[in-house]
């Protein structure tokens, strides 16, 4: 009997081999694929672990500052009761909350939180206990990232309340560390409460309407009349966002809103 393989056999024995290098090739590319969209998944929800856990915490922690009644009631008394050494050591603070978007990107947003990053160690209580702090955020495009556009976010914290020594140009610039990067678009918006009074045949009514803004600035004039009280911070905040992927082909968008617990309402005639 002779011995050997004939052309029909090759034939199909090579048939079966490329039949199932192409299964595996194809296993291979979607188990990479898979890979790949599971890595952007997961980087994309670090991201917004990490900005909200973090917004979240300084935003809710927002407040005026005592100061800055106490600047306020001194203005109005002409000064009297202030001391002059005191009054050089303790500047007039301003922009206590203050954002602002430029082209539909946050350009800026400071604010006064007494949840900071950082605390201090208090003796008597034994215990550690959070400080008051300005906190920083704001956008910086990140540069040889291909040809599409991508941000990072940027903060900067501290003790120092002066919204002036975190400028560029300050004496002693406050550091600045970066959030998160691969950011499309960021955006933060405002929900302001604005509360009325009525007088009715059965007594003062009081009502709440809340509006949506895109920037806000506690230097503005708040009160409207002596029945109206506009919120002097925001009631919530709410950020829009959105990251790319690894290669920058698409993106994830959330949106976060935090709550300012200790909203401040300032009566028209404060």
């Amino acid at each position: 009997m002779k011995q050997g393989f004939v052309l029909i056999e090759i034939l199909f024995a090579s048939a079966i081999a490329s039949l199932i290098s192409i299964s595996l090739f194809a296993a291979f590319y979607q188990a990479n694929r898979s890979t790949q969209i599971l890595d952007n998944i997961i980087e994309a929800h670090t991201n917004i672990i990490i900005l909200s856990n973090l917004m979240e915490k300084d935003i809710s922690g927002a407040f005026i500052p005592l100061q800055v009644y106490e600047d306020k009631k001194n203005k109005k008394e002409g000064d009297k009761k202030t001391d002059p050494d005191e009054k050089k050591s303790k500047p007039a603070l301003t922009k206590i909350f203050f954002s602002s978007n430029q082209n539909g990107m946050l350009d800026i947003l400071t604010f006064i939180t007494n949840n900071p990053l950082q605390g201090y160690w208090d003796d008597e209580t034994g215990s550690l206990k959070p400080r008051i702090a300005r906190v920083v955020y704001h956008l910086r495009e990140e540069k040889g990232i291909g040809s599409k556009k991508s941000y990072a976010l940027y903060r900067q914290e501290s003790s120092n309340l002066d919204f002036e020594a975190f400028k560029k140009d300050a004496a002693q610039p406050v550091r600045e560390y970066q959030v998160v990067d691969r950011i499309k678009k960021l955006s933060v918006s405002y929900t302001q409460e604005i509360t009325k009074k009525e007088q009715t045949t059965n007594g003062e009514k009081v009502t709440k309407e809340y509006k949506k803004v895109d920037d806000w600035d506690t230097d503005e004039p708040g009160a409207v009349n002596k029945d109206t009280v506009v919120s002097k911070l925001p009631y919530s905040v709410s950020i829009d966002v959105a990251f790319w992927d690894m290669k920058k082909e698409r993106e994830r968008s959330f949106v976060v809103t935090s709550l300012v617990f200790t909203n401040t309402v300032e009566g028209a005639t404060a």
